[in-house]
Parts: C-alpha cells; structure tokens; sequence
C-alpha cells in the first residue's frame, strides 16, 4: 500500500548527485524524499510492506523488490541519509555513557537486543544526551549495499531534534503524538526538557487513546486545555484516531521547524503526513 507519491516536474534523475536523499524505513514501511540543490522537495514516496511479524527475511526481499522497481535510487547522490524506525532506542546522558557493553542500556526495554544486532550512537546536543540504537547486521548490510555512502541514524534522533526546535511555550507541556503505521510514539516536552519519549505498540482501536491518556494523566495534563500535536497520519478511516478527536479537544498538526520549499504536488500533502520524512532529511 503506498501512502503518498509525488514528483516534481523540476526531478530530473540524471542530476542526482547534486541532489540529497532521505530514506526513512523500517520492518512494515520505506519511505524516500529527495531535495534539489536549492533544498526543494522534489519527490517523496511511502510504501507499507507486507511484513506483520517484522521478519527480517521478509523485509530483505520486499526491500529487493522495491530498489528494483526504483533502480535510480542506488545512482550517485550528493548526500544520503539513512533513518531506522524501531523501539529499540533508548536515550542515555552523557556523563552515565560506558562504551564496554552498550546492550547493558537495553536491559530495560521489553523487547531485547539480539545477538546479531548492531549498536550504534548518535548524539542529541540539544539533550546533553546519547541515543543508542539497534540494527541487525544483516539488515544493515542489505541497506549498505545500495547506499554505501548513507548517513545511518535512529529516527528518534531526527524527530527529537525537530520537537526540540519548536518554538518554546514558556514551561507549559506538550504532547506529541507521531503515528507510524502499528506503532504509536509519545513524547512529551516541558520546555525544552524531555519527560518522555515511548514507543507502543497498538494492536486495538483503543490503544491509541488509552496510552495518551496514560500520559497525560501521568504529568497531571488536561484533555479540555493541554495541546496534544499529531503527525504521521491525516486522518480518515483510522477509529483509532476518530477517537482521538472525540476526547482531546486540542488535537492539532504539527509544524515543521524547518524551512523547505514545497512544489506543486509536494504541497497537496498534509506537512504532518510528511513531518516523520522531513525530520530525517534535515540531517542530510
């Protein structure tokens, strides 16, 4: 299933090295956005991949199949950035960082490292703070092959970054909610400090509602006054979400702290369909 396609007439792919390219994926979805050398959007596509048990095996052939259906992808770019999207993310400060074993971070989480994870870090300035994300080997090796040159990072870091370039409300609290196909990532920003920042997995049409009212809850908000900021999805079918806007009355979309240049098709997709993939490309 794709979730939006469109291209600019101003693409043309055989200028692509001078072109920067933003790749978002993970285990259910890939998703791609290119930025010409003015930092125009170009194009940008989202693809769902059939991938329910998040089987790695499964993920390498639809993977195949995609860059196949895409060859151009794998041309020479300027510059490539790579987001995994997965829980297996954990936020660690500074002066608590050891570099012997960095699975002893994850000890916590409910889903565990495998042995053939890989573990990187990548570092929130703006946290004072280290991510530490995991990617199996053998995905990371599938991913290399046809983007040697790519800038790996945990999309945690790019959507952090972005929240945390948001314009300040004084010391007031702020729910973001980021809906990204089965999973629902909560964060929430008192200023600038980071409260929280949860992935969860929804498997009922009440969960969505459920865990942000756990939230606000939690940190003494209000359903009738706190803002609460989506992105990741528009709306639509989704009951889940139609809930949502039942009992949060200030459910809004959020905004891109960023500046970009959108063309004619790019700017018929709502920005906070786009937010998860503009996030990743302002690191490119």
């Amino acid at each position: 299933m794709i979730g939006y396609d469109f291209i600019e007439a101003s693409f043309d792919s055989k200028k692509t090295d001078t072109c920067k390219l933003s790749i978002l994926a993970g285990m259910d979805s890939f998703a791609f956005m290119v930025h010409g050398a003015a930092g125009e959007l170009q194009l940008a596509k989202k693809v769902s991949l059939d991938n329910p048990t998040g089987d790695p095996m499964v993920f390498g052939r639809l993977f195949n199949q995609l860059m196949s259906n895409h060859s151009w992808l794998s041309l020479p770019w300027e510059r490539v950035v790579l987001a995994w999207f997965s829980p297996l993310f954990t936020l660690v400060p500074n002066s608590l960082l050891i570099s012997e074993d960095k699975s002893l971070y994850f000890r916590n989480l409910t889903k565990a490292v495998g042995a053939d994870d890989l573990l990187f870090e990548h570092k929130l300035s703006r946290l004072a703070a280290t991510g530490v994300f995991a990617l199996d080997k053998g995905l990371h090796f599938l991913l290399s092959l046809p983007f040697p040159q790519a800038r790996i990072l945990p999309f945690s870091a790019a959507y952090l970054d972005a929240l945390l370039s948001l314009p300040l409300a004084g010391r007031s609290l702020r729910l973001f909610v980021h809906l990204h196909h089965k999973y629902l990532v909560l964060t929430l920003l008192e200023g600038s400090q980071l409260r929280l920042h949860n992935y969860y997995m929804l498997s009922g049409e009440n969960d969505l509602l459920h865990y942000c009212l756990l939230a606000m809850k939690q940190f003494d908000m209000r359903p009738d006054t706190d803002p609460v900021y989506v992105s990741g999805y528009s709306g639509g079918d989704h009951s889940g979400f139609r809930l949502l806007t039942a009992y949060l009355s200030h459910l809004q979309p959020i905004e891109y702290p960023f500046s970009t240049t959108f063309g004619a098709q790019g700017s018929r997709i709502p920005l906070s369909q786009l937010f998860d993939l503009l996030c990743v490309s302002h690191h490119t």
